[in-house]
Parts: C-alpha cells; sequence; structure tokens
C-alpha cells in the first residue's frame, strides 16, 4: 500500500507492486503492518498500517480475489517457515489472516500451516542466485553452526526489553506471552532484583 502517498499527501486511494516474495512459492499475499495502530485516537482511524478501516475496505475491493491479507499488530512478528511449511506468531499483539471474506486471528505462539494461505509449493533455495554467491552463503552457514552461542542476539534482547516493560505496565499476558518467545528463541530470562538476567535453555538440559 503506499501509505505515504494516501495518509501524508492525500492521493486517491490506488494500490502499487510490491515485493511478491512468496509469489515463487505460488502464493498472493498482502502483508499489512500496524494493524492495531491508535495514534488517531477516538477523532482518526489510524489502523490498518494508518489506513483506516473504512479506506481499507475500499482497498480490499481492488485486490484481486485469490489475494490473501496478513494483517500483523504492533510488536508482532510473523516467522515464515518454508521447510516447516507453517508460521509463527511472536511478540506481544495477534496476527490477522483474511481469505475468501472469513477472519482467522492468531496469538503469540500459535502456528497455522503455510498452505492456508494457497497452493504453497516449495523452490529450491538457490533458484535466482548465482553460484558462486550461493556457495559463500552455504560456507558462511556452515561456519555459523560452529559458532558457540555465548551471547543473545539483538532481537532478544529486544524481546528482554519489551517483557521488562509489560511487566512495569502490569500486563501479565503480554510478559508471559514475550517470556514465551524468548524461550522459542533459546533463551530463559530469570527476574532478579536487579532485572532480568538471560541464561541459554539448554543449560538446563
Amino acid at each position: 500500500m503506499p501509505v505515504y502517498e494516501i495518509y501524508k499527501a492525500g492521493h486517491d486511494l490506488h494500490r502499487g507492486t510490491g515485493l511478491d516474495l512468496f509469489g515463487p512459492y505460488g502464493l498472493s499475499v498482502i502483508f499489512v503492518s500496524h494493524w492495531n495502530n491508535s495514534e488517531g485516537g477516538a477523532e482518526l482511524d489510524a489502523s490498518r498500517c494508518y489506513m483506516g478501516q473504512s479506506r481499507f475496505n475500499h482497498l480490499m475491493k481492488m485486490l484481486p480475489s485469490d489475494t490473501n491479507v496478513i494483517g500483523i499488530d504492533e510488536h508482532t512478528a510473523l516467522l515464515v517457515d518454508p521447510i516447516e511449511e507453517n508460521r509463527r506468531v511472536m511478540g506481544i499483539g495477534t496476527v490477522m489472516l483474511l481469505r475468501e471474506g472469513k477472519e482467522d486471528n492468531f496469538a503469540a505462539g500459535q502456528t497455522f500451516a503455510v498452505t492456508e494461505l494457497g497452493p504453497f509449493h516449495k523452490i529450491e533455495p538457490q533458484n535466482g542466485i548465482p553460484l558462486d554467491i550461493w556457495e559463500r552463503v552455504k560456507a558462511a552457514r556452515g561456519e555459523a553452526r560452529d559458532v558457540p552461542i555465548t551471547q543473545p542476539s539483538a532481537d532478544v534482547l529486544t524481546l528482554v526489553e519489551s517483557r521488562d516493560k509489560a511487566r512495569a505496565y502490569g500486563d501479565c499476558k503480554a510478559s508471559d506471552a514475550l517470556r514465551e518467545q524468548i524461550l522459542i528463541s533459546g533463551w530463559k530470562a530469570n527476574d532478579t532484583l536487579n532485572g532480568p538476567q538471560l541464561r541459554l535453555a539448554s543449560s538446563d538440559q
């Protein structure tokens, strides 16, 4: 969606050409971020990536009938695994799947089959990548497997920070969901008087 042109510059509703990341997999999917944005308050509906429900409904009518829409709440992510053929929701919000006039809501920690988005088929990961580049990618992946994990990634630290804020606001549901996402990432968050401390989940095994 050309959000800036419509929301900021006041252009008429229209849709543009996207990256079509899942086209090679046989899927026609549109992602809409900031699904639950409420910055506009009671005066201005800023949900659906600032489009608002009314304009978003008009945009939906412009889409081909076989197009599925995935709405992702703020502070939320959708992990796509083409090998396991599923998608997992992470973060403190939900993911909305709009297809064939139906709306399905998936909370943090839930998964759903990628085939629910259409006639999914796998492709070889090296498709479209020059051979010499692909060989370097494989070599780098092999080297990464040989390096022991001793420090949490930036993504894990972001989850910890979000959980700390949720705990400060007394949002136990969000805090528990984020703890689960941290665990899925391979780490355990222990609360101490000096703040949260992380350790590898594998150390408990």
